[in-house]
């Protein structure tokens, strides 16, 4: 019942989802220095994510981190748009899991 609500996430379900934000960020036409960027933060947020007793806090302060260049990145790449389009229902799921409040204030919702 009810499986495809926040609650029902588990922690491989956001590692799953991490891992496929990964791919969707290498697989853009982003700055080098950018896709860099924002895949070491990703890469820590999933680290923080995928232990016994997930470090929630850091994974949000890293995805938070990620989620700023990400959108700096989509007003001034025409590619950035799409990958934004794309990666921001992910984000949100991921924030959500993390922290209830955090997915609507990491994006500003």
């Amino acid at each position: 019942m009810g499986e495809d609500t926040g609650e029902a996430l588990t922690k491989e379900d956001i590692v799953k989802l991490l891992a496929q934000l990964e791919t969707l960020i290498q697989d853009a036409e982003l700055p080098a220095d950018t896709k860099e960027e924002v895949i070491e933060d990703l890469s820590a947020a999933k680290n923080a994510t995928d232990k016994e007793e997930p470090n929630k806090k850091r994974a949000l302060d890293r995805l938070e981190s990620m989620t700023k260049t990400l959108e700096k990145t989509t007003k001034t790449v025409d590619s950035g748009k799409q990958l934004w389009t794309v990666a921001k229902p992910i984000i949100v799921k991921v924030a959500g899991w993390l922290g209830a409040a955090a997915g609507s204030s990491l994006l500003g919702l």
